[in-house]
């Protein structure tokens, strides 16, 4: 998703409106934008990813590393990252 994002992206900077909203975590500013690092939104699109693919796998956790183009033992540390 966030790929997608810098594609479409027209400038070099990326501003919290780029990011679709279901990405988005971080606190309001006073003008009611919100603030997101770019490292957590990455870490909620990756913890996103895991989880559909285990379940679209039955938790197959050979079946979601292939499907995520990662190797297995990869998957886990991801998974214990964000204690899934």
């Amino acid at each position: 998703m966030l790929s997608r994002v810098t594609c479409l992206l027209e400038r070099d900077t990326i501003q919290p409106y780029d990011i679709p909203f279901f990405l988005r975590s971080g606190k309001e500013t006073a003008g009611g934008a919100v603030r997101t690092s770019l490292n957590s939104v990455m870490d909620t699109a990756e913890k996103d990813a895991i989880i559909s693919a285990l379940a679209s796998t039955g938790n197959n956790k050979t079946a979601a590393a292939a499907l995520l183009c990662i190797h297995r033992t990869h998957l886990y540390k991801k998974m214990k990252k964000y204690g899934i």
